[in-house]
């Protein structure tokens, strides 16, 4: 393989110079049309990711990929201890200030904080001050996705760390059941599902966390503009008198999907959207009592048995399928096909991954088999609706991995 200081990068250096130089340019044309291209942006990074892996040795880049986990175990002891709130959003703030404000030795923190500095999170300033950067003002402030950065790591962390005894004790075929999961079986709980294991000791598992977590990913997942549903509302109006369900939103959690479908289609009307999801959900979206739902029913239903409304014109599940395995999905879709009549249409919206996989989509995907879930291909959501009695219609897929809509109707 040869020595570190002996290493030529290849050709594919200029090769990635030059796309990357074309890249940026796509990318500054598209900011100066008004509105940057995402497809521009993801080529961009994805460009510059090729540059910085043409210099390095194999070694190097082994090597980098081992100290990353120092550097996200460092990053995620520092939010613990509340490191991120501490430094001013402008200026800087002594290590020694900083100590006393985290009732801590200045050594450690200045230590910990220095695998910070090392790689880029937070800079040091004067030799002995430490500041943040614009990466690290995401951990800090009233919109900090910190919760999400401690939830996702408390709950990956330890079921990563344990995949090789996992799949040598189950045998090397991916997680299909809700029960022994990569993560239960990591917290020494494999009979138990995730939620159930998180349940019973809520603090240690971040469960408050992840709600907070979830919300905050929800914020950034768009609710609209994936699917159109218009054609919907030409349905509405071209039979108002009809008692006939034109949506039924399963697994609704707050309703907050349906809720921004409507008011961005004008003639959908409420009265005639469903909200399903189970008792506990649906009796804290009772309570909430918005304005704006007050007209849709309200459905206490579990997805994974019969369908109480037959025959709606739409059923549609958003970020439900990735949660569970393919024979589960199978029988989730089943269910919703038993209920469809001829016309009806089910449409799915999920985040989609290519063939192969960008990086994020590849990490999560990975993620979602710890829990027992599994991000999908198009082909794969193919396959899912042919054993459940339903055909693909249509993909709307997006670039990258945003969240895509298939409709799916009767086979």
């Amino acid at each position: 393989m040869g020595s570190l200081s002996a290493f030529v990068p290849g050709a594919e250096l200029d090769t990635s110079v030059t796309e990357l130089s074309q890249a940026v340019q796509d990318l500054r044309s598209s900011a100066q049309s008004g509105a940057i291209d995402p497809k521009h942006r993801a080529k961009a990074i994805e460009s510059a990711r090729a540059v910085l892996e043409s210099l390095k040795h194999p070694v190097e880049a082994m090597m980098d990929d081992y100290f990353g986990i120092c550097f996200l175990m460092a990053t995620r002891l520092f939010a613990s201890l509340g490191g991120f709130e501490h430094i001013p959003s402008e200026g800087a703030i002594s290590y020694s200030d900083l100590a006393k404000k985290l009732d801590a030795e200045n050594a450690l923190i200045k230590r910990v904080a220095w695998v910070l500095v090392a790689n880029g999170l937070l800079k040091q300033i004067d030799g002995d001050k430490v500041a943040h950067t614009p990466r690290s003002k995401v951990f800090a402030g009233p919109q900090s996705l910190q919760p999400a950065f401690q939830y996702m790591t408390s709950m990956n962390i330890p079921a990563l760390f344990a995949l090789p005894d996992y799949f040598k004790k189950y045998g090397r075929t991916e997680p299909a059941t809700r029960t022994h999961t990569p993560y239960s079986f990591a917290l020494g709980k494999p009979e138990l599902t995730v939620w159930e294991v998180m349940r019973q000791d809520p603090d240690r598992n971040g469960v408050a966390e992840g709600m907070r977590a979830f919300g905050a990913f929800e914020k950034m997942m768009p609710m609209t503009g994936v699917y159109d549903f218009s054609w919907v509302a030409r349905e509405a109006a071209a039979d108002p008198t009809s008692t006939r369900a034109l949506l039924v939103d399963v697994g609704a959690s707050k309703g907050h999907v349906t809720k921004a479908i409507c008011e961005s289609t004008p003639g959908l009307p409420m009265s005639r959207c469903v909200l399903q999801d189970l008792p506990e959900v649906v009796k804290e979206l009772e309570k909430a009592d918005d304005p704006v739902l007050r007209d849709a029913q309200k459905m206490a239903t579990d997805f994974h048995r019969e369908q109480p409304v037959k025959g709606a014109l739409v059923y549609f599940i958003r970020r439900c399928l990735h949660d569970y395995g393919d024979e589960e999905c199978v029988n989730i879709l089943r269910v919703i096909a038993d209920a469809m009549a001829a016309d009806s249409r089910l449409i799915i919206i999920e985040q989609i991954i290519s063939d192969p996989p960008v990086p994020m989509a590849a990490a999560i995907d990975l993620f979602m088999m710890n829990l027992g879930g599994k991000e999908r291909t198009v082909e794969g959501f193919g396959e899912l609706a042919s054993k459940a009695g339903l055909k693909i219609n249509k993909v709307n897929l997006t670039e990258g991995f945003g969240l895509s809509a298939v409709e799916c109707v009767k086979a």
